[in-house]
């Protein structure tokens, strides 16, 4: 049988897959399976990239200095050390060691 209504001998008029719903197939077995498109990296860093341009005019340092303003705690020793090494990284040339 044809989930969409393409069937021979379907009393259903054809829809769409979008047009689908489950209340139209009360027999039918679903079974979704979430499979990302792209890596949740790839998905983070864009979300942030749209909301560093939105909020912040593309400003970086104003995204990070309104974060470090949220903080309620002051940062560990471990969280100042990695965002001093990342903050003297980022203002390497790219390809220098």
């Amino acid at each position: 049988m044809d989930p969409v209504g393409a069937g021979e001998g379907h009393d259903r008029p054809r829809r769409s897959p979008a047009s689908v719903r489950a209340r139209d197939w009360p027999d039918a077995t679903a079974l979704h399976v979430y499979s990302p498109v792209i890596r949740p990296d790839d998905a983070r860093r864009s979300a942030l990239s749209h909301l560093v341009d939105t909020f912040f005019s593309n400003s970086r340092s104003s995204a990070i200095a309104t974060l470090l303003d949220m903080g309620r705690e002051p940062l560990s020793d471990d969280e100042y050390e990695r965002l001093d090494a990342l903050l003297k990284k980022a203002r390497k040339p790219k390809g220098a060691k």
